[in-house]
């Protein structure tokens, strides 16, 4: 039992450095785009093998709605719809937050 809770908190402590060390390098709009990927594939149980660009389009724009405002707003619908068909490419290659993000052009690194 004792090794078993051991394994847990390493395995959890693990996870935790490798999310503080992606939050510490990134600018805050990759920071918003990890967020946006995280609930994107939360809403699609990530399984994009049958989402459709207008899908994923309208669910990212939705995510803009929830986390911008005003002009950034206006940016983040205009990214993320230009950008769809190779963030939905990227996401059904089980790309990670960071590659799908820049598939977005939201970050760079």
């Amino acid at each position: 039992m004792k090794a078993t809770a051991a394994v847990y908190f390493l395995a959890s402590a693990a996870v935790l450095i490798q999310f503080v060390d992606r939050i510490a390098a990134a600018p805050p709009i990759c920071i918003t785009c990890y967020d946006m990927m995280d609930d994107i594939r939360d809403r699609f149980h990530d399984d994009f093998s049958k989402v459709t660009v207008t899908d994923l389009q309208n669910a990212l724009i939705s995510e803009c709605s929830k986390k911008e405002t005003g002009v950034s707003l206006q940016l983040c619908k205009q990214t993320v719809t230009a950008n769809a068909p190779k963030l939905l490419d990227s996401l059904k290659k089980k790309s990670n937050d960071a590659q799908a993000c820049r598939a977005v052009t939201l970050c760079n690194g």
